[in-house]
């Protein structure tokens, strides 16, 4: 296929390295039909210019023509079907992979969560905790903060908890409970961020998760105590046949 380069005065005008001063939307160069904005070539040129190492691509006029001849070549490799080779195809995507990987994953961020986890599952927090229920779509919530900051209130001033329990637990809209010790990764992960970020023996303001409003009180914190996993094999000590010893049998 006969390709055709059509240029503008705005050739002339970057020959004159001024072409930073282009308006963006203009039309820079058509490569068969296909037009190509200044601000295409701007970037290009840019994003590259402490990159080459030869001087003379970094001459406006010589980056131009190695530009044109990497449209003229893009556009003949398509022609002849390069773009739909099994061989193409599987570097282009996983070249898109790698790029996209850049994006996805911050590797500061994923490094710093890592150390997060690591620290929280080695250390076990306990709490009293009141929960008022609310949908997670609820918006109008200015009462039920208002409620659970009396809570708070509650859980600073009192020392028995079992007392608050009593007066408010319902188990459906309320919920007072002694949660007792644990680690990371064991609650929805705001509440595990309050809890873990909260002082022993201080409150934590109201905080909400998808569940309600919550409001908790930091006990204890520890290092844990690990888990362990057990086999268990159990024989009653009520048989119907007087002749079987669950002592004998379980050995």
């Amino acid at each position: 296929m006969k390709l055709k380069i059509y240029f503008s005065v705005l050739f002339f005008v970057i020959a004159f390295s001024a072409f930073s001063q282009l308006k963006k939307d203009e039309v820079l160069l058509t490569v068969d039909n296909n037009k190509i904005n200044a601000n295409e070539f701007i970037r290009v040129y840019n994003k590259n210019l402490n990159l080459v190492q030869d001087e003379s691509q970094k001459n406006v006029d010589e980056y131009l023509e190695l530009y044109i001849n990497y449209k003229l070549k893009l556009r003949e490799a398509k022609e002849l079907g390069f773009d739909k080779k099994e061989q193409y195809i599987k570097e282009f995507n996983k070249y898109k992979k790698q790029l996209a990987n850049n994006y996805l994953t911050d590797n500061t961020v994923t490094e710093n969560l890592i150390k997060e986890a690591y620290n929280r599952v080695s250390y076990d927090v306990n709490v009293d905790h009141s929960l008022v229920v609310l949908d997670a779509n609820e918006t109008d919530t200015i009462s039920v903060y208002n409620q659970v900051f009396g809570y708070r209130d509650r859980l600073i001033n009192e020392k028995d908890f079992s007392n608050i329990k009593s007066q408010l637990h319902n188990g459906q809209t309320i919920h007072a409970e002694e949660l007792g010790y644990f680690s990371g990764f064991k609650m929805v992960y705001a509440f595990e961020n309050v809890a873990y970020n909260t002082p022993i023996g201080e409150v934590s303001m109201p905080f909400r998760t998808q569940f309600g409003y919550h409001v908790l009180k930091v006990n204890d914190k520890r290092e844990s105590k690990g888990y362990a996993t057990v086999a268990h094999i159990m024989v009653s000590n009520k048989q119907k046949d007087e002749s079987i010893k669950p002592e004998e049998r379980i050995t």
